[in-house]
């Protein structure tokens, strides 16, 4: 027997997150590409983007055509040839986001024609990481979550990211209550 989802955001009714959800409005367009298999874990934080942010659209199609990106779009992906978000003459009106591990996001790079003609632009170094959940060993490896919202702190000075954070830490601290305590303090 099949287990019940949630209609809204097609997680598992344990693991739905539209109680975390609040509106953001944003001037700046967010495409999520995602990893196949990347939206059925309980744990990833592109649904909190996809669903609190008014201008974001959720793609895991990437791989199968070449879409056409409006003009000034822009791939957040670091690298050497990616420009520094927070030094450039004007930010990207529509910007594109990859979701997954970072080796599923290098791999979706990898593969795609299309995100590799985009222009990058990468976050300044130094943000840490606040999802103890999930880890990784690269030190200035964020959630998608996390990324988003640095960037768009960047781009749009101001707005209000209250929304995103506190969907964020409602999602760790809800799958932390879940954990046995002695698995628990390994992530304390």
């Amino acid at each position: 027997m099949a287990r019940a989802s949630c209609p809204k955001c097609n997680r598992l009714i344990i693991h739905c997150i539209c109680a975390l959800i609040r509106p953001l409005a944003c001037r700046t367009q967010v495409t999520l590409v995602q990893y196949p298999g990347e939206e059925n874990h309980p744990l990833g934080t592109a649904a909190l983007v996809q669903g609190a942010l008014d201008c974001a659209l959720l793609r895991t199609d990437a791989l199968l055509a070449a879409p056409a990106w409006p003009d000034g779009t822009a791939l957040l992906f670091p690298g050497e040839e990616a420009s520094n978000l927070a030094t450039l003459a004007s930010a990207p009106p529509h910007l594109v986001v990859l979701d997954g591990t970072w080796r599923k996001a290098l791999r979706l790079y990898e593969q795609s024609p299309a995100l590799k003609a985009l222009p990058k632009v990468c976050l300044p170094q130094g943000a840490a990481s606040r999802y103890r959940l999930r880890s990784t060993r690269k030190k200035s490896a964020l959630s998608t979550v996390e990324a988003v919202m640095m960037a768009l702190a960047i781009i749009e000075p101001g707005i209000d990211l209250s929304p995103l954070e506190d969907g964020f830490e409602g999602l760790i601290e809800r799958a932390m209550t879940r954990l046995p305590a002695s698995v628990r303090q390994q992530y304390l």
